[in-house]
């Protein structure tokens, strides 16, 4: 469970903090909370707060690599 409230601004999906219901329409704001992804023609495109924010929750799937394998991925040339 995130902790907060799902939200949908337009093609954005954020997590806001529990209490905001109560002033939402009472105070101007640009980004309150934290987007957690982009809605796209059949997916959601997750940012980068959202893979901070939960990061450490991924069991599955993860590969540890070493320094010099990251260093390598991102120099590489197609």
């Amino acid at each position: 469970a995130l902790p907060g409230i799902l939200m949908l601004r337009e093609k954005e999906l954020w997590l806001s903090p529990y209490g905001f219901g109560a002033m939402q329409n009472k105070i101007k704001y640009a980004r309150l909370g934290i987007q957690l992804g982009i809605i796209h023609k059949n997916c959601v495109r997750l940012t980068l707060e959202f893979e901070t924010l939960i990061g450490n929750e991924c069991k599955r799937n993860n590969y540890p690599i070493t320094i010099d394998q990251a260093y390598y991925n991102i120099n590489a040339k197609d």
